[in-house]
């Protein structure tokens, strides 16, 4: 799992918990301090993982190169229509995702 991967979900966690940005140095550490556990625990669950990521801005990005326009909602719809649907012997690739834009 690459390192901003593992940004984004510590930051989606503690989004969750409602933290917002801390007002003084004690809520910053604090803050610190919970980050840096919740990091941890991301890290160990993924420790001997891998995953390979494509987001709806690929999608996007692709359609454009084909000179179409797709929305986020319909990059959505190919990518999880590509995870419930893609063989695992070719896995996903630029190839693949061309077919279902």
């Amino acid at each position: 799992m690459y390192d901003h991967h593992i940004n984004e979900m510590t930051e989606a966690v503690m989004g969750a918990f409602g933290y917002a940005a801390p007002v003084n140095k004690d809520e910053k550490k604090v803050q610190d301090e919970e980050r840096a556990k919740i990091r941890q625990g991301i890290e160990s669950c993924w420790k001997d993982k891998i995953a390979i990521s494509w987001c709806t801005d690929d999608v996007i990005a692709r359609g454009e190169e084909y000179g179409k326009t797709i929305t986020e909602e319909e990059a959505l719809d190919v990518l999880n229509s590509l995870m419930d649907n893609f063989d695992a012997n070719l896995g996903i690739n630029w190839y693949v995702i061309d077919e279902w834009i």
